[in-house]
């Protein structure tokens, strides 16, 4: 638990933070942050602080949008779904999932390039 809220969550708001301070004198900028779809719907176990980690993320993003949007910055979040990286397991990862095909509006993963 601890290794996911100090990499997806504390290393985001830092960075957030400190992004924030650089832009403020410039009048303005943007941060984009990367949450999960596990962020917006939340996951079972084993899984579940990944997911609360990621809603953080989302949340903090919101935060900061709210905040410093009349200052010019702008902060939004991308949430992917699964795509087909070495985290997600590889190749053939998605197979391995099949209760993932009903929740995906291509019936495929999503693929690294096409994020962004």
């Amino acid at each position: 638990f601890d290794r996911f809220i100090s990499v997806n969550l504390t290393g985001v708001m830092l960075g957030t933070k400190h992004g924030i301070r650089a832009m403020l004198p410039t009048g303005g900028g943007a941060i984009l942050n990367w949450s999960s779809t596990g962020g917006l719907n939340g996951s079972r176990l084993p899984t579940a602080a990944y997911s609360a980690s990621k809603a953080g993320v989302i949340a903090i993003t919101k935060a900061a949008a709210i905040e410093y949007g009349a200052e010019g910055i702008r902060a939004n979040t991308i949430c992917p779904g699964f795509v087909e990286t070495a985290m997600s397991g590889g190749k053939g990862a998605f197979e391995r999932f099949p209760q993932l095909v009903g929740s995906i509006a291509l019936k495929r993963p999503g693929q690294p390039e096409e994020v962004g």
